[in-house]
């Protein structure tokens, strides 16, 4: 069980590509959605993740389940992939979990390429679950690999993402569900680490008064920082 992808929300998506290039990574136009209502561009790295820079096309959205993020851009989401999103939905929520099935999920690439994908959506409310997804089309489509993968700022994996909740114990029940006895967990002090085949999902209950409180009151549950792991073993942060 790995990350598929970190969802990366930005204003303006051609000034976030110039801004990421001049960072040091490969970006790759992605496209837009079916909804039209977002477009994105990605980053995608050598261990077969990737970053998604995401924009809304549209001033509101009564419907888009990242409107609530709008006044925080930054990392808000992040994707797990499967063989078969129904079987996972399943088997999470026999567990105690209340994903929801959608069928619909795609894009359109710039090539006028076509997208499709199955997803599983957890409640907005429940301590920073990530989303699912199964590919239909072919992932390679979906995820570009070789040339787009090499970035001059030697970026190639991700190393850990930060995921805030606000009540630590719940949030183990959640992710236990999820995960199954599989993923190996530790705990500490204020937080719980599982090992997401070689990727560090971290939750975190952050201190009272700290930035990461005050982003947890105004914004809610979810993750919060990116470590992303150059060839060399040092850690750049988004």
């Amino acid at each position: 069980m790995k990350i598929d992808h970190v969802v990366i929300l930005v204003q303006d998506l051609a000034q976030a590509m110039g801004d990421y290039a001049a960072r040091g990574y490969t970006v790759t136009p992605g496209g837009e959605h079916i909804a039209g209502e977002t477009h994105n561009a990605l980053v995608c790295l050598a261990d077969g993740a990737y970053l998604e820079l995401i924009a809304f096309k549209v001033p509101f959205s009564k419907t888009h389940r990242w409107q609530r993020y709008r006044a925080f851009p930054g990392v808000i989401d992040y994707c797990l992939c499967y063989e078969s999103v129904e079987v996972a939905i399943q088997a999470a929520n026999m567990r105690g979990l209340a994903y929801t099935f959608l069928d619909n999920g795609g894009r359109k690439r710039p090539d006028s390429v076509e997208l499709r994908w199955r997803s599983g959506l957890s409640p907005t409310s429940t301590q920073g679950l990530p989303f699912m997804i199964e590919d239909v089309t072919l992932r390679a489509l979906r995820v570009p690999q070789g040339a787009a993968t090499i970035h001059p700022n030697h970026v190639v994996a991700i190393a850990q993402l930060d995921v805030l909740v606000n009540d630590l114990q719940r949030a183990k029940q959640n992710f236990d569900a999820l995960f199954g006895p599989d993923v190996p967990t530790m705990t500490t002090a204020d937080s719980l680490l599982y090992d997401l085949s070689g990727t560090t999902l971290r939750l975190i209950h952050p201190q009272p008064k700290s930035i990461e409180a005050q982003l947890l009151g105004g914004r809610g549950v979810g993750p919060h920082r990116l470590h992303l792991r150059r060839k060399d073993g040092s850690q750049v942060m988004i």
